[in-house]
């Protein structure tokens, strides 16, 4: 169980880096090209009205927000697999949470990612793994099959 983890804590690692370098500096040069474009009136048919500068604006902001808060999400990996790497005790439970989230959005990677990290934290046996409160370290208790959560 112990690869399993450095895998998966790894694989958090990185792909919280590329989302978050990639979704960080897009989103905010999409604001800045907003801003700088000032208002635009898009045609729409025959003559150009508001209804076309209400809808570019629209889609500015929700394309900056999507991307925005895809590179947080990314960042919130990168802590999960830092977390996970280190055996923290809270780091299982942001991976467990993290996991389901990645499920949630529909992205082929993000899915694998998400099925294999609920498969490998969940497992009894890598939860031993994890630091225990007042245990002072990490490491399988001599107990295994005692439920440590």
């Amino acid at each position: 169980m112990d690869i399993h983890l450095k895998v998966l804590g790894w694989f958090h690692v990185v792909l919280g880096v590329v989302v978050s370098c990639v979704c960080l500096p897009t989103g905010l040069a999409m604001l800045w090209i907003r801003q700088q474009a000032g208002p635009m009136v898009v045609p729409l048919g025959d003559s150009a009205d508001e209804t076309g500068a209400v809808t570019f604006d629209l889609f500015g902001r929700m394309a900056f927000v999507l991307l925005f808060v895809a590179g947080i999400v990314g960042v919130a990996g990168f802590i999960a697999g830092v977390a996970i790497l280190r055996r923290a005790r809270w780091g299982r439970v942001l991976g467990i949470v993290f996991s389901i989230a990645c499920i949630v959005a529909v992205i082929p990677v993000h899915v694998a990612l998400g099925i294999y990290g609920l498969v490998i934290l969940l497992d009894r046996r890598s939860a031993a793994l994890f630091r225990c409160p007042g245990r002072g370290g990490a490491g399988l208790e001599s107990d295994v099959g005692a439920s440590v959560i």
